[in-house]
């Protein structure tokens, strides 16, 4: 009959909402429209080092929880309910009172039938640490550039200017903002060397070997205003990191 096949219907989504919700590695915690807790996963109660009896408790968070943290998640659980989905990067409580960095969205869902807030939590401490060193490490490496005495020139693997320093800008004559995006030996290769810059550049790419790499060489440059002066450059490679 046709009320059997909506209840078959009905279990079966049950069954997968189920398998999804307590297989995730994100942390679920599902809500009432009284803001109550319905239901939680396994990875939220590693995650957040709750019991579900503590949850248990009218609104799910400890009274020991600080009251603007518990008045900011309440707030957009009845924004949820109101139909607003949110996501937002922020600082996580956990019910021994440690944090963590935490990616949070709030997600309106209807559960048998009436509606319900599903927020779902990762732990993106480690991600957004490893973020702070490398912008450490950059700006570490930035000053090292700006103080050195040498012209520093980088180049991507298309031969676009990637870095100009101060010593660099004084030297031939460009300001870093106007090369930067810029093919080098339109910059400061001569014209009758482009070639040979081309051809070296082809090579690496298709060898990873060049006859300068690693080398002091002697050659000749140019600077903005056209006049050309003698140069001692030496060429290294490096890895840049991911996107």
């Amino acid at each position: 009959t046709e009320k059997k096949r909506s209840e078959e219907a009905l279990r079966l989504r049950e069954e997968q909402y189920r398998a999804i919700f307590e297989a995730s590695s994100d942390a679920f915690v599902l809500r009432d429209a009284n803001l109550d807790v319905v239901d939680v996963n396994p990875a939220f109660l590693q995650l957040y080092r709750f019991t579900r009896e503590q949850l248990a408790t009218r609104g799910g968070y400890p009274a020991t929880f600080p009251p603007a943290y518990v008045a900011e998640r309440r707030e957009r659980i009845e924004r949820a309910l109101r139909g607003e989905e949110s996501r937002t990067e922020t600082i996580a409580l956990r019910a021994d009172g440690s944090t963590f960095e935490a990616d949070m969205r709030v997600v309106p869902v209807r559960y048998r039938g009436a509606p319900h807030v599903l927020t779902v939590v990762r732990d993106i401490t480690e991600r957004r640490q490893r973020e702070r060193e490398l912008q450490k490490s950059e700006a570490r490496l930035r000053a090292t550039v700006e103080a050195a005495f040498d012209c520093i020139v980088s180049m991507d693997s298309e031969g676009r200017i990637v870095e100009f320093n101060a010593a660099a800008e004084r030297c031939f004559g460009h300001s870093r903002s106007a090369v930067l995006g810029r093919l080098l030996g339109d910059v400061i290769i001569p014209e009758r060397l482009r070639q040979g810059h081309r051809d070296g550049l082809n090579k690496f790419a298709h060898t990873g070997e060049g006859p300068f790499i690693g080398r002091l060489v002697e050659t000749t440059a140019l600077r903005a205003d056209g006049s050309e002066f003698p140069v001692e450059i030496a060429i290294g490679v490096a890895a840049a990191p991911d996107d």
